[in-house]
């Protein structure tokens, strides 16, 4: 009994003090969204921050409307009703265009929840929805990402389980296009920095990941980097020039960690962010913005408040 109480406290000793040793991340409490959500499409212009659809706390359960947060003003507002209620959806922005393109995720009708090849398109320009080029593939907790103005999305979950699907959209072209396929079927998120898309964990059906994986766009190669310490799942991603955040996981609600892709090391921070999953993550203008998310498995925990820290104050 000894020997066993000598080893715990052992243990104990290490992880305080590998603990200790992370950076710390503080964040200040933004204005609130509108309606609390969680999984959620979300996205940015480079002046807004958008979220679309999702769960929710109550009645409609999920959400069929759109809106935005002015880091200037503090202020979110709801922008446009009327979109397809939909959960676990992807929203990107392309520059190009100046849309904002909603697809996959689990629709919800009066009887059903079913997915849909039906894509929307959201014109900021003018705030109107039109439709765009049906997804040949529809699933629900994909990962996306834009680069060149082409839309990416990745793994997910449809009527017969989890996906290794990867496909690209065009949106000068209006077309989708399959490449090859994502190294394991998985629920999962990430995102692209120089034209290289990074994935990050995701859960396989059975249990959360830890492998990361990098798709080179221009030579069409998958290849497999240094996997991560822990296994992480239902995490959101955001980019802040080289650097990829991860935020929230399935069962570590408050992970926080940010991937250098240049020296493909992984940071792992403590921070007062409220625990959370399934949330909504933008890096923009040097600050870091966390928002909605839920807390456990029951819709009533889903969230609505804003949260950020800025990116100057501590070393990367």
């Amino acid at each position: 009994m000894k020997k066993i109480m000598l080893v715990l406290a052992s243990f104990i000793f290490i992880l305080s003090n590998l603990l200790l040793a992370q950076p710390k991340i503080e964040f200040k409490q933004l204005s609130k969204m509108v309606y609390d959500r969680f999984g959620m499409g979300y996205c940015s212009d480079g002046n807004y921050i958008y979220a679309v659809g999702g769960g929710t706390g109550g009645p409609p359960d999920i959400l069929g409307n759109f809106e935005r947060y002015n880091p200037l003003t503090d202020k979110w507002e709801l922008i446009i009703e009327g979109i397809m209620p939909r959960r676990y959806c992807n929203a990107e922005y392309v520059p190009s265009e100046n849309k904002i393109y909603i697809f996959n995720g689990e629709y919800i009708t009066k009887f059903s929840k079913i997915l849909t090849k039906y894509v929307e398109v959201i014109d900021l320009n003018t705030n109107t929805i039109t439709s765009g080029p049906d997804n040949p593939f529809p699933v629900w907790n994909a990962g996306s990402a834009v680069w060149d103005n082409k839309i990416y999305f990745f793994g997910g979950q449809n009527h017969y389980g989890v996906t290794n699907a990867f496909y690209e959209f065009d949106p000068a072209k209006g077309e989708w296009k399959q490449l090859p396929d994502l190294p394991g079927s998985r629920q999962t998120s990430g995102k692209i920095v120089d034209g290289i898309l990074y994935v990050f964990g995701g859960f396989d059906g059975v249990q959360r990941m830890k492998r990361v994986d990098a798709y080179n766009i221009k030579e069409g190669k998958w290849s497999r980097l240094e996997d991560l310490p822990f296994r992480i799942s239902s995490h959101s991603t955001s980019t802040d020039g080289k650097n990829i955040w991860l935020v929230g996981s399935y069962e570590d609600l408050d992970y926080l960690a940010m991937f250098n892709t240049e020296t493909k090391k992984l940071i792992i921070y403590n921070s007062n962010m409220t625990k959370r999953r399934h949330a909504g993550s933008i890096a923009l203008d040097g600050n870091l913005y966390i928002f909605g998310g839920n807390q456990n498995v029951r819709s009533l925990s889903a969230l609505r408040n804003t949260e950020i820290a800025s990116l100057f104050d501590f070393e990367k």
